[in-house]
């Protein structure tokens, strides 16, 4: 059925790459320079992670894919306060660009690694607020 689809997708001339690694096998600066000038970047895990830590239960605490599907379905959604995201990968820097959209007066980013070791994309970290 999946295949079905996706060949349904292919016929209204939409161009699939498998395998491919944005931020290391593509950048958006690179797909730019090609001619394209829109892009949808999804989200790829349906589900997020709690870091195991006390608090991670209270009001307003969310995982990052939670927060981004809520808002997502709800553009209605303002933050108004400071915002605090925890980690350092493509989500948590989406998280952290969705949250400045969305009106939060501040965001923090908190990671384990150095801006050097982060594991979200070089250019994805270079475009976060």
């Amino acid at each position: 059925m999946i295949d079905a689809e996706i060949d349904v997708i292919r016929q209204m001339g939409v161009e699939i790459r498998c395998n491919v690694n944005v931020g290391e096998d593509v950048t958006i600066q690179s797909l730019r320079e090609q001619g394209y000038k829109a892009f949808f970047i999804a989200v790829g895990c349906q589900g997020g992670r709690l870091a195991g830590v006390p608090g991670e239960d209270a009001a307003g605490v969310q995982t990052g894919v939670d927060f981004l599907r809520n808002i997502n379905l709800d553009h209605s959604i303002r933050l108004q306060r400071d915002t605090v995201v925890v980690g350092g990968g493509n989500v948590a820097i989406d998280v952290a660009r969705t949250a400045v959209r969305a009106g939060a007066s501040k965001v923090t980013m908190l990671c384990l690694e150095g801006p050097d070791e982060m594991p979200a994309a070089a250019d994805e970290v270079a475009e976060a607020p």
